[in-house]
């Protein structure tokens, strides 16, 4: 069977299928984006009175699903088809989002049935996850899988941008539930859009690994690198990726901004998000990789820490802190890119689908975990709501945002782990 199965289809086919792969993620890619880190879920979550606890635990759900179940939906991916695991997890979506919309209408249960359609979406997500490399593989080339995947992830999230932003638009300054509701309602229905166009791609089956799963398993957990690469993931983003949504709660509990003004700070961040995968390629290529880590990594101290002296009080500080969350918008996803060309440069071959997941699975659990620490800080009373230093107050986001840039500077000794900082030439490392 041919290594690049891309190859076997013709140029129509191949066509056909970027075009519908494209508008599957465009469709879909909104869903994903609403529930991590959209202003509109945490205002309707905040409407059903379920407080700052809930609505970091939401925004975890993703990260702690992909983690558990990543591994395991892959293999469920080759038993049962990728196109099948994508579609069932597009109609999970849609029904979850329905049921997540409808979630006021059931009185006093209205909060609980909320995090039922929260968590049950994000299970969805790794079914999909693990499907879609794979699908895309059966019929994109070799030299054209970087272009596709720079385009298709610059057309998705420019498409949920602008969603999220004119839904920003059409909310008045403090808008009624019912039309939280119809938005979310709404980015349920567009999940039909990926079961649909998923349908249309054209694939040829890819080969399989030569190992099994369980000696796939242990090539990836043997390769130390890789694991120290891996275990560096996931104390970096413990640290730094709750910034986002607590910045949003941060400006919705203590600055004068009301709920639409920050729906569309939400979506000006996103642009940051998008600017930051359109230039990382660049980027990587002109400074390489060993740059951008240290420079990315002392980056997401500093914001945290001029997150930290924005206070309420602050002159300019609603304007000052949308610029700091757009700028880490860009740092996340320049980060995402460069981790994801590091993780494929350490995964040896025949064995890059489960170095990935493992991988994956460590940046997850980092991810997930960061937001849920945070929730449980904020909503377990651990942190004092004001405080003062030298006549300055301070509020508990305040506190959260210090904590995060110390860490993420003690993380710094793990750089050591990461064979782009100190390189080594006894394991297998594929330069970029």
């Amino acid at each position: 069977m041919n290594e690049n199965p891309g190859t076997e289809l013709s140029e129509k086919e191949r066509s056909r299928s970027k075009r519908s792969a494209i508008a599957s993620e465009c469709f879909g890619g909104i869903a994903s984006t609403m529930i991590n880190d959209s202003a509109v879920i945490i205002l309707f979550v905040s409407m059903l009175e379920l407080g700052s606890t809930f609505t970091m635990l939401t925004t975890s759900f993703r990260g702690i699903a992909s983690c558990l179940l990543q591994i395991p939906c892959a293999y469920l991916a080759i038993r049962f088809g990728c196109k099948r695991m994508i579609r069932t997890s597009a109609m999970i979506s849609c029904l979850m989002f329905l049921l997540l919309a409808a979630s006021p209408w059931f009185g006093h249960a209205s909060k609980y049935i909320a995090m039922f359609a929260a968590i049950v979406f994000c299970l969805s997500l790794p079914l999909y996850v693990s499907a879609w490399f794979p699908l895309i593989d059966g019929f994109l080339r070799r030299e054209e899988r970087g272009s596709f995947l720079g385009l298709n992830r610059f057309l998705w999230m420019t498409t949920a941008c602008l969603f999220i932003f004119f839904s920003g638009l059409l909310l008045g300054k403090k808008p009624g539930i019912w039309e939280l509701q119809a938005i979310i309602a709404l980015t349920g229905l567009l999940c039909l859009g990926r079961y649909f166009f998923i349908g249309r791609i054209e694939t040829q089956p890819t080969t399989s690994e030569v190992q099994g799963f369980r000696s796939s398993f242990r090539t990836a957990v043997t390769n130390a690198p890789l694991c120290g690469f891996s275990i560096y993931l996931f104390c970096l983003y413990l640290a730094s990726y709750s910034t986002l949504p607590l910045g949003f709660m941060y400006l919705k509990t203590h600055m004068p901004v009301g709920d639409n003004i920050l729906v569309i700070i939400s979506s000006v961040t996103m642009l940051g998000t998008l600017s930051g995968y359109l230039s990382a390629g660049k980027m990587l290529r002109h400074f390489g990789a060993k740059k951008m880590l240290l420079a990315l990594h002392l980056l997401f101290a500093l914001v945290n820490f001029a997150l930290f002296v924005c206070g309420p009080k602050y002159p300019h500080a609603v304007p000052l802190i949308t610029v700091l969350l757009t700028g880490y918008g860009f740092l996340t996803a320049a980060s995402s890119v460069v981790t994801s060309s590091e993780m494929m440069a350490l995964a040896r071959p025949g064995n890059k689908a489960m170095a990935m997941a493992l991988c994956g699975s460590f940046l997850s659990a980092g991810m997930g975990l960061s937001r849920f620490f945070s929730s449980l800080l904020l909503g377990g009373g651990i942190l004092a709501p004001f405080w003062s230093w030298k006549n300055i107050p301070f509020t508990n986001y305040q506190s959260l945002f210090l904590f995060s840039g110390i860490i993420v500077l003690i993380v710094c000794l793990m750089l050591i782990l990461v064979p782009a900082i100190i390189p080594e030439r006894d394991y297998y490392y594929e330069p970029h």
